[in-house]
């Protein structure tokens, strides 16, 4: 079984990946989304955390979350 994993995209207004808050919120955001792989990918897969991890990303900024199986 291929493992499937959740990628997305930031939305940057001010196009500045130095500035402190990007750089915050890109590390909450992969975090999140590591957190979603492992409980996606895993044995016992418990839907509800994974609409909130996901709605929590969209909160935060992702856009254009998808799965990829090239993991």
């Amino acid at each position: 079984m291929a493992k499937k994993a959740l990628k997305y995209d930031i939305a940057n207004l001010t196009n500045d990946t130095n500035y402190p808050g990007y750089i915050r919120n890109a590390g909450y955001l992969e975090g999140l989304a590591h957190m979603f792989d492992y409980i996606n990918n895993g044995n016992t897969v418990n839907n509800e955390i994974l609409v909130y991890i996901t709605d929590e990303m969209t909160r935060k900024g992702a856009i254009n979350l998808r799965y990829n199986d090239d993991v």
